[in-house]
């Protein structure tokens, strides 16, 4: 993919100048708390990045990618970007081992375009079941991921909360940059309730408003790597959600066969469609498969058009159709309803152990010590009362020092109970002695 061509393009500092201007200004207004509201405001903040972006731009153009894609990802001079990776053991095993060689050749493209946008690379990698983790990163991936210990659980929620939104989200009130975090898992199962992941993010969204970064400061999106059909739910059933649509994008389908067809609309994909306004017309890159409405949805919805031809009321719809006829996603309604059943058949108590042993408790009675919004909290190891100067809308933390870099997350310590990290690393009720 590599390539030291760089492509002269026309009036290129004009274009990219008034490309970042027009999303700052009309599409991604919380970023003006960042870089500015006025054309002073914005020309002294984003000469950098202009600078930078034509730089990119050229080079991109050189690999192949047409000049309208190699603008649009020129945004990402804008921001940071960390990868949370789940390192759950089917990662490393899942199709006879080809779910990790897609893992790596995942995050070798994403490091090299990343790293045209910003020269410090990735400003963090982190995974779901360990501690380690690297930053700034620039490198190739291989030897680095053949070397991680895999194991354990996708703990989606309580992963992205503590190993990124804690560090360089709450606990960075510095924060110059939004930051844009690429989940990259290939399980639907969550660990925790599924609604907690939905939690994390609405809370971040709030806490960063409230902190005057803007409600843009974190963005999020969603890959998934392998064929199970429960990772695409999971993310489709995100992708749906009104209320996180504007902060989050998903890429439900298989990674790996859609890179093969079309690196130049997975790439974008995957690095812009939680950032790219979805009000210019860029459509082609922000494709998903079918919602579970769109392949079982009533047929009283399709009686205007005839059977099998385009809808022209939905130009997301209709601009998806070469990629679902590719790669359908079936039984959507069928497979939904037998995770709701496994799920009617857990019991409270199952539900709640990974919650319980983080000292998360819910946030709804009226009298908690809270800002009455509906929620979770981590409770004092020794007290139910809510403590800690970091404080996030729904969510509290034990009032602790910073941990070292080689130990767990702050704010990591359950009522009476331990948290083992590393190796099959899942959140257990405390039985280890102290």
């Amino acid at each position: 993919m590599r390539s030291n061509i760089e492509v002269a393009i026309p009036n290129g500092q004009q274009q990219i100048s008034k490309w970042l201007k027009d999303v700052i200004i009309n599409h991604r207004k919380g970023l003006q708390e960042m870089y500015g509201e006025t054309e002073v405001e914005l020309d002294k903040s984003l000469k950098v990045p202009i600078t930078k972006g034509v730089e990119m731009a050229r080079k991109l153009v050189g690999m192949g990618c047409n000049i309208e894609v190699a603008k649009n990802l020129t945004l990402l001079t804008l921001y940071d970007v960390a990868v949370l990776i789940d390192d759950s053991s089917t990662m490393k095993y899942g199709e006879n081992g080809m779910r990790k060689e897609t893992l790596i050749q995942f995050l070798d493209h994403i490091t090299e375009i990343f790293s045209m946008a910003n020269e410090s690379g990735i400003l963090a990698i982190r995974f779901m079941n360990s501690y380690l983790g690297k930053e700034n990163w620039t490198g190739e991936s291989r030897d680095y991921l053949d070397q991680h210990d895999y194991g354990g659980q996708a703990n989606i929620g309580v992963s992205l909360h503590t190993q990124i939104l804690m560090q360089f989200a709450f606990e960075n009130p510095n924060q110059s940059k939004p930051l844009l975090v690429l989940i990259v898992t290939d399980s639907g199962f969550d660990g925790v309730k599924r609604s907690f992941l939905k939690i994390v993010i609405r809370n971040c969204v709030r806490e960063r408003e409230r902190a005057g970064k803007g409600g843009d400061a974190v963005s999020f999106q969603f890959s998934r790597i392998g064929n199970d059909p429960s990772a695409a739910l999971l993310l489709i059933d995100l992708d749906q959600d009104p209320d996180l649509r504007e902060h989050i994008d998903v890429l439900p389908g298989e990674f790996k066969h859609q890179l093969e067809e079309d690196m130049w609309f997975v790439l974008p994909k995957i690095l812009l469609g939680a950032i790219l306004p979805k009000a210019s017309g860029q459509k082609e890159l922000l494709q998903v498969p079918p919602s579970a409405s769109q392949v079982d949805g009533p047929k009283e919805a399709d009686a205007s058009r005839p059977p099998d031809g385009p809808s022209s009321g939905s130009s997301r719809e209709s601009s998806n159709s070469g990629y679902e006829q590719k790669h359908p996603v079936t039984s959507v309604k069928s497979a939904d309803s037998r995770l709701g059943d496994e799920r009617d058949e857990e019991t409270t108590a199952e539900r709640n152990r990974p919650e319980a042993a983080l000292g998360i408790t819910r946030n709804d009675e009226p009298n908690s010590n809270d800002d009455g919004e509906p929620g979770w909290r981590m409770t004092d190891a020794t007290s139910s009362s809510a403590q800690g100067p970091i404080r996030s809308p729904g969510i509290r933390f034990t009032d602790q020092p910073r941990s070292p870099s080689t130990g767990p997350p702050v704010g990591l310590v359950p009522r009476g109970r331990t948290l083992s990290w590393g190796k099959d690393a899942v959140m257990r009720k405390g039985k280890e002695k102290e």
